[in-house]
C-alpha cells in the first residue's frame, strides 16, 4: 500500500534520527528530523548542497564513498565518525546508507547519535584490554613464582591450613631427605621437633589473626635418617578472594652448619676465657710470689752480707764469736724463709692432684691428735656435725685445711671464755660447705679483712704466728676449684667458710 507523501513526511519528521535523501554523488535533496536544533546547519542551508560544501575534505570524501558504494552495490552500508565541529566535539554518530527501491538516482541516509554507545564500547574495550593484561600478568607471575619455587636455593613448601604439605621444591627434599610424594603424605607437625612445635603453632595463630604479616624462627626438623636438622623457617600466608587465609608459603634454610660453627666458637670462647682466667690467676700469683721473694729475702741476704763484713773486720775473738752467732741466727731465719717459700710454691704448683674419698670424721680425728695437749690445757670443747660425711678431694689438702683452721681457733681462743670450736659440713649443690667457727678473740675485718689470706700477715701481737697458714690453705682451696671466706669481729669469734669442689 502506497503511503501518501504528506503522511510519509510526517512519519520521517517524527523520528529522533536525521533522515537525508541524497543523490548518489552526495547532493542533499531533502532531510527530516524531529530536532532540527541538533543539526550542524539549518535545514534550509543544507538542501541542494553537496556534502563537500558542508564538511571537511576528509569526512566528505568518506561520506561520498559510502553513499556511492551503497548505490552501486544495492546494499546497506554503515560508518561511525566523530563530530568535526567544536560545538559538538566529542559526539559520535553512525551513518547508515540504503538504496531506495523504485527511485532512480536516490539513496536514503540515516544519521543516529551513538555517543553513549561509543563510550560504553570504549570502556568495554578498555576493560577487555585490562583483563587481558591482568591475565597475562598473572600468567607471567605464575611462571616467575614457579621458577623461583622450583629452582630456589632455599627449601620451599606450600602448606594448607591444617599443616599438610601441598608441594615442595627439590632443595627442601635435599635438606630433609624426603621425596615430594612422601612430603605430600605428611604434615609439618610430623617432621618438627616436639620442643619447637608449640612455638611454631603459636606463630601460625598470630598469622591467621593478622596480628603479624609473617614470622621467622629457628627450629629443628626431623630428617628422614632420624637426625634433627637446625633450620631457619620463614612463613607467609596467601589469602583467597574473600580475604580468608588460603595456604602458607614456607621458606626453610638449613642452618645446621652455621649452628655447629657457632657452638664450636662458643666452646672455643669459653675455653679461651677459662685459659685467660687461669693465666691471669697465675700471673697474679707469680707477682705475689715475686713480691714475697723480694720482700722476705732482701733483708736476710743484706744482713748476712753485713755480718760477713763485720766478721772479717772483727778486732777480737769474742767480737767475732758474737758476729758468728748473729750470722747463724740470720742463716736460720733465711732457711726458714726458704722453707716457707717452698710451701708456697708447692701450694701454687701445677702438679696433678690425687683425689680420693675423704671421710670428715676420720680426717678431723687424725688432725685433733696433734692438738691433744693444747685442747686439754685450755679445756676446749670440740663440736662436730658432719651432715655431709665425705668428699672426693686431695687428702693432704683437706688435712692441711682442717689443721690450719683448728690451729688458728685454738691459738686465738679468748682467756676469759670457755673455748668452743665447731666443725660442720653440709651439701651445697654439687659442692660441700665446710664451716669452722670459734668463740675466740676475733679479727677486726674492717681493718684487716682485705689482708686476711695474704702472705706473712698477722693481726694479733703476743702470739707465735708467722702468717703462713691461711695463705697456704687459700692457695690449696683455690687450686682445687673452691674458695674460702671469713666472718669475724673483735670479741665475737671467727667463722671460716670453705667451699670444697669434689672431682670424680
Amino acid at each position: 500500500m502506497e503511503i501518501p507523501a504528506h503522511n510519509l513526511e510526517l512519519l520521517l519528521s517524527s523520528v529522533s534520527d536525521f533522515v537525508f535523501e541524497l543523490t548518489p554523488d552526495g547532493v542533499i535533496i531533502n532531510l527530516w528530523t524531529s530536532s532540527p536544533e541538533r543539526l550542524f546547519f539549518p535545514p534550509e542551508e543544507m538542501r541542494g548542497k553537496h556534502l563537500s560544501a558542508l564538511f571537511n575534505r576528509e569526512l566528505s570524501a568518506r561520506f561520498t564513498d559510502i553513499i556511492w558504494k551503497s548505490y552501486v552495490d544495492k546494499t546497506t552500508c554503515r560508518m561511525e565518525y566523530e563530530s568535526p565541529f567544536e560545538s559538538h566535539k566529542g559526539n559520535w554518530y553512525q551513518l547508515q546508507v540504503k538504496p531506495v527501491t523504485g527511485m532512480k538516482e536516490r539513496v536514503i541516509a540515516i544519521i543516529s547519535e551513538v555517543t553513549q554507545q561509543h563510550k560504553i564500547r570504549e570502556q568495554m574495550e578498555e576493560l577487555d584490554m585490562q583483563w587481558k593484561f591482568a591475565q597475562e600478568k598473572i600468567k607471567i607471575d605464575e611462571q616467575k613464582f614457579n621458577q623461583a619455587f622450583r629452582y630456589s636455593g632455599i627449601g620451599m613448601a606450600l602448606v594448607d591450613l591444617q599443616g599438610q604439605f601441598l608441594d615442595v621444591n627439590k632443595t627442601l627434599s635435599q635438606i630433609l631427605g624426603y621425596t615430594a610424594r612422601e612430603f605430600k603424605r605428611m604434615r609439618f607437625h610430623d617432621c618438627t621437633h616436639p620442643e619447637d612445635l608449640s612455638s611454631d603453632l603459636m606463630k601460625l595463630e598470630q598469622l591467621n589473626r593478622r596480628e603479624i604479616d609473617s614470622y621467622s624462627m629457628e627450629k629443628r626438623y626431623l630428617h628422614k635418617n632420624g637426625n634433627f636438622v637446625w633450620c631457619l623457617l620463614t612463613v607467609t600466608v596467601v589469602y583467597s578472594t574473600d580475604e580468608s587465609p588460603a595456604f602458607y608459603i614456607s621458606q626453610i634454610q638449613d642452618t645446621s652448619v652455621q649452628k655447629s660453627q657457632l657452638e664450636q666458637l662458643a666452646r672455643q670462647k669459653e675455653a679461651l676465657e677459662a685459659t685467660t682466667s687461669e693465666l691471669s690467676m697465675k700471673l697474679e700469683k707469680l707477682e705475689e710470689f715475686n713480691y714475697i721473694v723480694a720482700h722476705n729475702l732482701r733483708g736476710p741476704a743484706s744482713n748476712i752480707r753485713s755480718l760477713i763484713s763485720l766478721i772479717t773486720n772483727a778486732e777480737s775473738d769474742s767480737e767475732r764469736t758474737e758476729y758468728l752467732d748473729m750470722l747463724r741466727r740470720s742463716s736460720d731465719g733465711l732457711t726458714e724463709t726458704f722453707r716457707e717459700l717452698a710451701d708456697v710454691l708447692e701450694a701454687s704448683s701445677n702438679m696433678p692432684l690425687t683425689y680420693e674419698r675423704c671421710n670428715f670424721q676420720e680426717v678431723t680425728a687424725k688432725v685433733l691428735k696433734q692438738f691433744t695437749a693444747d685442747i686439754a690445757a685450755k679445756s676446749i670443747v670440740i663440736k662436730q656435725n658432719f651432715s655431709a660425711e665425705a668428699v672426693h678431694y686431695p687428702r693432704i689438702y683437706l688435712e692441711s685445711i682442717i689443721y690450719n683452721l683448728l690451729s688458728n681457733a685454738i691459738k686465738y681462743s679468748a682467756p676469759e671464755t670457755a673455748p668452743e670450736i665447731k666443725l660442720k659440713t653440709e651439701s651445697l649443690g654439687a659442692d660441700i660447705l665446710l664451716t669452722v667457727s670459734d668463740n675466740g678473740i676475733g679479727i677486726d675485718m674492717d681493718r684487716y679483712g682485705s689482708q686476711l689470706f695474704q702472705f706473712r700477715k698477722t693481726f694479733h701481737r703476743g702470739f707465735d704466728s708467722r702468717g703462713i697458714g691461711l695463705f697456704l690453705i687459700r692457695h690449696q682451696i683455690e687450686r682445687a676449684g673452691g674458695n674460702i671466706t671469713a666472718d669475724s669481729a673483735p670479741g665475737k669469734g671467727t667463722r671460716f667458710m670453705v667451699k670444697l669442689t669434689p672431682h670424680y
